[in-house]
């Protein structure tokens, strides 16, 4: 965080020693009320299933991290954070990454955390939702 112009700075290192600056388009500010970043790092490749990394910065620039986080083709990845309950997101996370690059079958299984991403716990969703519907 560069506070003195409201703006996140990524920084990548392949040996930790070295850094060089991450660059984002011009056009893209991202801004954050509990100065947190959410970082998704695509892990797996074409032809197999799409899944990654999601990494979490803190307010002194260091990271957590969720593994095998479900995404699509297109790029969305299963993470929401809940509006207006600070602190608490829901991913889906595949449970079979092996087997999933072999067989093409994703199984996912939900994840919750209270505490902006620094633990997370399975999540198991009701059966049946307020409407009624499975």
């Amino acid at each position: 965080m560069i506070p003195g112009r409201r703006s996140l700075e990524l920084e990548v290192s392949l040996d930790g020693i070295h850094f060089a600056t991450g660059k984002s388009p011009p056009s893209m500010h991202p801004e954050t009320n509990t100065k947190l970043l959410f970082l998704h790092m695509t892990m797996s490749e074409a032809p197999a299933p799409f899944w990654g990394n999601i990494l979490k910065s803190n307010s002194s620039g260091t990271y957590f991290g969720l593994e095998n986080v479900n995404r699509d083709e297109r790029g969305y990845v299963d993470f929401e954070e809940m509006i207006g309950l600070d602190g608490i997101a829901l991913v889906n996370v595949v449970s079979n990454p092996t087997d999933a690059t072999l067989s093409g079958h994703k199984q996912l299984q939900s994840r919750i955390t209270h505490n902006d991403g620094s633990t997370w716990k399975p999540f198991t969703p009701p059966v049946v939702d307020s409407q009624g519907n499975k």
